[in-house]
């Protein structure tokens, strides 16, 4: 399997944002997990209960993060070493959790029950799981990338029904989704791509309506669409000609998701509540950089007349 978002974030941390201001859109708080050297966070549900991993020596130790603190999540108990190269990206309200092992297999985890599933289409195989809802009042809807025979395409998979609905935006080389909606109807979010990968283009696709409408904040080159909330909202980030900055998409206006002083900020989830998730970067001082996570809450809009840093 390709693995087009791990050489983006690669490249992220050695590329420094000129300007981020504090915003009055969102109070953040970041996190460093105690025991690593680095801390990546992706998903988080209705409690902001968040999953991640820290890395030490480029070792995965994956964790569920709750107001109690950290646990270990381990997919693989009969292999510990497994989970150092797993990575979480969904946790819903359940706390079912969806994640890949070696961005090769797509792996559905049950953390009360300790059960997991890999993820297998039918006729196309392996698949890579990156989001997920509880869907009704037993079933689970995954949200992720196949490949399809001919090129990796966006999928979404009813676990319990066995129900699959692949999505290949018209003319791309390739596409992965990353957010997953229910609510008044299947709805989608993630990224698809040119061929040679030269351009990413993030998009929300309505399978009620069969419509791909395409995501690109203003002066964006490329953009990674990720999570997306029950309202439809998107969060991700984007290449600008100043760097990289991060995002939350209404349907209609865009509004910055930036870490006060972060060299790049990227945004991977986004609750009902409006809370966004995700992973930021600083330098190290070495010419290097560290990855932290970040929790950002909305705050209150401003009053009609009173101003709005951005």
């Amino acid at each position: 399997m390709r693995q087009p978002l791990l050489a983006a974030l690669l490249s992220l941390w050695l590329f420094p944002v000129t300007s981020l201001a504090q915003q009055w859109g969102y109070t953040y708080r970041t996190f460093d997990e105690p025991s690593s050297e680095q801390t990546e966070m992706r998903g988080l549900n209705e409690f902001a209960e968040i999953v991640g991993e820290g890395y030490t020596d480029f070792r995965a130790a994956p964790f569920l993060l709750q107001s109690s603190g950290y646990t270990a999540v381990d997919p693989f108990p009969d292999n510990p070493e497994a989970s150092q190269d797993f990575q979480l990206w969904g946790v819903n309200k359940k706390r079912q959790m969806v994640g890949n092992f070696a961005w090769a297999v797509g792996v559905f985890h049950e953390s009360q029950t300790g059960k997991t599933v890999y993820l297998e289409h039918p006729q196309h195989g392996q698949a890579l799981a990156f989001g997920l809802i509880a869907f009704g009042n037993t079933d689970v809807l995954v949200a992720g990338e196949l490949w399809n025979g001919e090129r990796p395409v966006a999928y979404a998979h009813k676990i319990i029904s066995k129900e699959w609905i692949i999505v290949a935006p018209k003319g791309s080389a390739g596409a992965r989704a990353y957010g997953v909606s229910g609510h008044n109807g299947i709805r989608l979010s993630g990224v698809y791509w040119t061929e040679n990968e030269d351009f990413y283009y993030g998009f929300r696709y309505d399978h009620k309506k069969k419509k791909i409408t395409k995501i690109a904040p203003p002066g964006a080159i490329w953009t990674f669409a990720h999570g997306m909330n029950d309202l439809g909202h998107v969060t991700g980030f984007y290449a600008a000609e100043d760097g990289y900055r991060g995002f939350l998409w209404d349907g209609s206006q865009y509004y910055p998701v930036n870490v006060p002083g972060a060299s790049t900020t990227a945004p991977n989830d986004v609750n009902n509540s409006g809370q966004v998730v995700g992973t930021f970067y600083t330098s190290d001082g070495n010419g290097g950089s560290v990855a932290k996570g970040f929790l950002a809450t909305p705050n209150p809009k401003p009053k009609s007349g009173s101003s709005a840093g951005q």
